[in-house]
């Protein structure tokens, strides 16, 4: 029973850490996506106030 516990122990420990590193990988490409999209909303807007002059 004792070695049972442990691999459950250990298991849990896997999935919780898997988790808390997926959520990371999530949120840094979430940041990299909005830094983009505002590189790319900035170049467009100058772009047209180029254009207007």
């Amino acid at each position: 029973m004792d070695g049972n516990l442990v691999v459950l122990i250990v298991m849990i420990a896997l999935v919780l850490g898997g988790g808390i590193l997926l959520n990371f990988q999530i949120r840094h490409s979430e940041k990299k996506e909005r830094e983009a999209q505002a590189k790319s909303a900035k170049g467009g807007s100058e772009a047209r106030q180029a254009a207007a002059r």
